[in-house]
């Protein structure tokens, strides 16, 4: 039976949006292992264009895991079957028609690649929130601001005013 309420977030994904709260941490959620996943040698053009893509974005992040390979592979996959489905949709439309054997047309029906291409593009959601990839996602997420080269001469005012 599954747990009740929703799943928690990995302790990355918290750091990472600054909600983490090391007492109420799992003392026994494995880490997802340092490093980058290796690029499957199975992968198409397609397929390693995304990954050169998205596993810099979740190193800079913070999110990534070397362990992440499988889930982040089948993201990619995915995301090359969805762009496939959009080129049909883009060329042909998103319906055809259908006709009787007389000529006539009798209806115009939904072209599988729509489908197809809703249901990748649910399944592709549900891995962008798991790694902080959506929009909603990321305006959790906390970015350090890198400091600054020289100092802002704003600063030496404030210091003056406030005695």
């Amino acid at each position: 039976m599954a747990g009740k309420g929703p799943r928690p977030k990995p302790t990355a994904i918290k750091k990472a949006r600054g909600t983490d709260r090391p007492d109420r941490r799992s003392r026994r959620e494995p880490d997802g292992g340092p490093g980058r996943p290796d690029t499957p040698d199975w992968f198409g053009p397609v397929e390693a264009a995304v990954w050169e893509w998205l596993i810099p974005a979740l190193e800079e992040q913070g999110t990534l895991g070397s362990c992440d390979r499988n889930m982040l592979s089948r993201y990619c996959a995915m995301w090359s079957q969805w762009r496939d489905c959009q080129a049909v949709i883009e060329a042909k439309g998103q319906t055809y028609e259908v006709f009787n054997e007389a000529g006539e047309m009798r209806f115009a029906s939904a072209r599988p690649e729509a489908g197809l291409a809703l249901k990748l593009d649910a399944a592709m959601r549900r891995i962008e929130q798991e790694f902080g990839l959506s929009p909603s996602a990321r305006t959790r997420i906390e970015v350090k601001v890198p400091t600054k080269a020289e100092p802002d001469k704003r600063d030496d005012f404030f210091k003056v005013v406030a005695g």
